[in-house]
C-alpha cells in the first residue's frame, strides 16, 4: 500500500509543479478519499481526484499533452465530472494508477466552494479536501467550509440503481 501512496504523491508533486507554471490554473485541490489523512484514509484501491480551477478550462480538457508532465500514461478520455456539472479528464497511468482531473472555470469557484454550493459538490467536499495550489489565496478557509456543508440525503431508487450500475461497470 505504501508504494501506491508514494506513486500518487509523486503524481501530485509533478502536477503541482507543472500547474504552478500555468498562468491559467488558479487553484487545485485533492478531493475524496486521498485527501483524508488520519480519520479515514484511502485504501490502496482508491483513485486520485483532483479538482482544477482554470481561467481557460477548455484548454486543459481539449488537449492531453500536459498529462505527460505528470507521468507516463496508457489511456485518457473525457467524461462528465461526478460533481459540479463540469468535465473531467480521466487518466490511467502506467502501473494502473487512476487519476481524475475535474477541470472547472475559476469564475465558478466562489459558488462551488460556498455554503450554497450544489448538493453534489458539498458531498464531494465532505469526503475530504486537501488544497495543493492556491495562487489567489481563495481556498484558505475551504477545510472549515467543507465541514459546515449540510448532510446529504439518501438517494432515490433511480439514483441508487445508477450508482450500483456504475460500480458494477467499473468493477468489471
Amino acid at each position: 500500500m505504501e508504494l501506491t501512496a508514494d506513486r500518487y504523491r509523486e503524481i501530485i508533486r509533478k502536477f503541482t509543479a507543472w500547474a504552478e507554471e500555468q498562468h491559467s490554473i488558479r487553484a487545485a485541490m485533492i478531493v475524496g478519499s486521498r485527501a483524508r489523512t488520519s480519520d479515514n484514509p484511502a485504501d490502496e484501491w482508491s483513485d486520485l481526484d483532483i479538482a482544477v480551477f482554470a481561467d481557460d478550462p477548455e484548454a486543459f480538457l481539449s488537449d492531453c499533452e500536459w498529462i505527460r508532465e505528470t507521468g507516463n500514461y496508457c489511456l485518457t478520455f473525457l467524461e462528465p465530472s461526478g460533481a459540479g456539472h463540469g468535465m473531467e479528464r480521466r487518466v490511467l497511468y502506467e502501473g494502473g494508477f487512476d487519476v481524475d482531473y475535474a477541470v472547472f472555470s475559476a469564475s465558478d469557484m466562489p459558488i462551488m466552494l460556498s455554503k450554497d454550493a450544489p448538493d453534489d459538490v458539498q458531498e464531494t467536499l465532505r469526503r475530504g479536501v486537501e488544497v495543493i495550489l492556491d495562487k489567489d489565496d481563495r481556498l484558505k478557509d475551504l477545510g472549515l467550509a467543507a465541514k459546515t456543508h449540510k448532510k446529504a440525503s439518501l438517494p432515490s431508487q433511480e439514483e441508487f440503481d445508477q450508482l450500483v450500475s456504475d460500480f458494477l461497470y467499473h468493477a468489471v
